[in-house]
């Protein structure tokens, strides 16, 4: 079946004739014309800016996964969502898609949904990850009959999804994120901004965390320019852990991470190695004299560190 082209392409063919001025002003032409030389192919800064802010956002939602909290006004869902893309200066038309099994949601919040503007998509509860495999497919339609820019903004905290965002990123797609609590991290990664969905839900912390600058660059962006400071979307604790010296395999620790203290003992034994050689001793013959230590043998941190270094003279 011949696919039918985009309406924007056809809405700017229709006012070909009209006045040009009239067709400067369109979102239509700026889609069109971005999507072939560029945001900033002879553009105004200002029109630019205005072009930016009227990207489409498209909504994922994966409402199994970021369920709707008892608590959760369900008429409310939908301008939370917008408030959240309108708190970043992002102004294009949205449209929200849900995914699941729909008899989860109760009777009357499923009418609350639909009648604010959410599209329900149901899929019986067959088998792991059903919905997930429903939302991609809709997803990878989507994305064929919708060229960047475009935001997809993803409520889900699932990890499957990681790999498809990273590629849709590569992509020029911006990619928006509202996760559950301690999301993966390899998914809070693909994104540019990422919102606590719980939080979301509520209207706090609405502009989110701005992880990532936009896929196609910090400047002449089709996405605007964000001016806040990157967050990094992995933790302390988990770069510290990834740190840590594994002792059995013998994975030396970074310079960074705290060292073990060295015992006195060693340390006068060194001091004595030292002592008896009035002109210096190089590290190939230090290595073999704490070789035959017994009390250096026990630290094995010290002596990889110290057999690994490069043969200069200590005087």
């Amino acid at each position: 079946m011949t696919p039918i082209s985009p309406r924007p392409i056809f809405t700017l063919s229709f006012f070909a004739r009209m006045n040009i001025k009239i067709i400067e002003n369109s979102h239509y032409l700026a889609f069109s014309r971005q999507a072939h030389q560029g945001p900033g192919s002879g553009c105004h800064p200002r029109r630019q800016e205005e072009e930016s802010r009227s990207v489409r956002v498209s909504v994922w939602w994966d409402f199994e996964n970021c369920n709707l909290p008892l608590t959760t006004n369900a008429f409310r869902v939908a301008q939370c969502i917008t408030n959240a893309v309108r708190a970043n200066g992002i102004k294009g038309p949205v449209q929200i898609t849900a995914f699941g099994d729909v008899m989860q949601i109760s009777r009357t919040n499923q009418e609350a949904l639909s009648s604010t503007g959410i599209s329900l998509t149901h899929v019986p509860a067959g088998g792991k990850n059903t919905a997930d495999r429903s939302l991609l497919v809709d997803l990878m339609y989507y994305v064929s009959q919708n060229p960047p820019p475009a935001h997809l903004f993803l409520i889900s905290g699932d990890r499957d999804f990681a790999g498809i965002l990273h590629r849709l990123r590569l992509n020029n797609y911006n990619i928006l994120l509202a996760s559950p609590d301690h999301a993966p991290n390899v998914l809070c990664c693909a994104a540019t901004i990422m919102w606590q969905w719980s939080s979301l839900l509520k209207g706090k912390n609405l502009t989110g965390k701005l992880l990532n600058q936009p896929p196609d660059g910090p400047h002449n962006s089709w996405y605007g320019y964000y001016k806040a400071p990157l967050k990094d979307p992995f933790p302390v604790t988990m770069q510290s852990s990834c740190l840590q010296n594994d002792e059995s395999s013998g994975v030396l620790v970074p310079a960074d991470s705290k060292p073990r203290p060295i015992p006195k003992a060693v340390m006068k034994h060194v001091g004595r190695i030292l002592d008896s050689y009035s002109q210096g001793i190089s590290i190939t013959n230090l290595r073999a004299e704490l070789g035959f230590c017994e009390r250096c043998k026990h630290h094995e941190n010290f002596l990889m560190n110290l057999f690994s270094s490069s043969d200069l003279l200590i005087l």
